[in-house]
């Protein structure tokens, strides 16, 4: 008994097209992995004096200072209208304090009216029938 068989999962056929295919080949016979010859145009850049490189930073920088100061300036104002805002507030939270702090504790806040009789005794029906009250 062989007990060091292994089966072969390889196919039986090879197709004879797939032996010259480019991207399945070691070799690299077409420079499939160049780039075109239009690619590799360089771009040439003209070197730019001192004084150049220091005006377009100046530009540059001043259009930042401009845009940093006017968001600021935006940034200010909101600050201004919530300062306003806070001061209204104040105002009101203590106009509200001393209309809680002018009232009487225990009391409903408006004026109510005293029953004119000491007791309820009467029951009316809705039929508008009263009920006699049992005497004690």
């Amino acid at each position: 008994m062989n007990f060091n068989y292994m089966p072969n999962h390889l196919p039986t056929h090879y197709h004879p097209g797939l032996r010259n295919h480019e991207n399945l080949s070691y070799a690299n016979n077409r420079n499939v992995l160049q780039p075109p010859p239009s690619f590799n145009q360089q771009v040439v850049e003209k070197e730019l004096s001192v004084e150049d490189l220091l005006s377009t930073f100046i530009v540059e920088t001043r259009g930042r200072f401009n845009k940093d100061e006017a968001r600021l300036d935006n940034i200010e104002a909101h600050c201004n209208n919530m300062n306003a805002t806070m001061k209204s507030l104040k105002v009101q939270i203590g106009q509200l304090a001393n209309a809680v702090k002018g009232q009487s504790s225990g009391n409903f806040p408006s004026d109510t009216e005293p029953n004119p009789k000491d007791h309820c005794k009467d029951i009316t029906l809705r039929s508008g029938k009263e009920v006699e009250t049992p005497k004690p």
